[in-house]
This record gives structure tokens, sequence and C-alpha cells, in this order.
């Protein structure tokens, strides 16, 4: 899967949660599971310079979770990993009221 044929990971991620999972024998559910990892895996190659660094370049594989690449929790407390803008609430207001 090249990055610019990739799914879109939300619309991967709706597909798996229109599955009744509860009801799926594990190997159905893993299946379900991977095309949301690899379509994760994929959106932050792109969208996060840190993340690709890490990976590398190289296209995934994907045929199973065990392929995809390990993250050590210590990276995020190293490095920002952030695939999205950060939020700023220093320019949100709260109204106030004439009752207090």
């Amino acid at each position: 899967m090249t990055p610019h044929s990739a799914p879109d990971y939300l619309t991967c991620f709706e597909a798996l949660l229109e599955q009744n999972i509860f009801a799926l024998p594990a190997k159905d559910k893993k299946a379900l599971l991977l095309p949301v990892l690899t379509a994760l895996h994929e959106h932050h190659k792109r969208h996060c310079v840190e993340y690709r660094n890490i990976v590398g370049e190289t296209p995934l594989a994907a045929n199973s979770a065990t392929s995809l690449p390990y993250l050590a929790v210590r990276l995020f407390k190293q490095f920002s990993l952030s695939s999205v803008a950060p939020v700023s609430y220093t320019h949100l207001t709260l109204p106030t009221s004439d009752l207090v």
C-alpha cells in the first residue's frame, strides 16, 4: 500500500465499528483490525516527520499486526509524536452570567 493509495484510517475504523466484533472469531477480528492499523501507520508517516524518521520511508508490507513497527513508550515522552496540529485553548473565553 503506497501512501497515495492508502485508505483513510477513519474510513477503516468506521468499517471496523460496523462489525459485530463480539460474534467474530479471532482470525476475522485480526483481519478487520489490520487495515485500520496499516492506515494509521501510513497516516502518521505522512503527517508526522518524527514518526517518519523513526520508522523510515520503506513501504509497509503488513500481512499481520506483528509486522507493524514497534515504538517504545519512552519515545512519546521524549519527542512530540503528533499527526495533528496542536490545539490552543488560549483563545477561548467563557461567557459570564448576570445571575452570579
